[in-house]
């Protein structure tokens, strides 16, 4: 991923993966059926297929595991 994506990946410590947001330096936040998660303590595949969705302006991704 390039430096001007506005989402990025981070590990956690634990060994998991957050998708950090740049214009807010925090976890990224997305709607998804209705609630709101914050993309945050993720396993890495899932984490960067957030970044990759959300890097390309798509709202409809839904892995396997949507529900927080």
């Amino acid at each position: 991923m390039d430096s001007i994506s506005r989402y990025h990946l981070s590990a956690h410590e634990a060994g998991l993966w957050n998708v950090i947001d740049t214009t807010t330096g925090g976890p990224a936040e997305v709607e998804v059926d209705g609630k709101f998660m914050l993309l945050y303590k993720l396993p890495r595949e899932e984490a960067e297929g957030w970044s990759r969705t959300l890097n390309a302006g798509l709202g409809a991704h839904r892995p396997s595991r949507a529900k927080p």
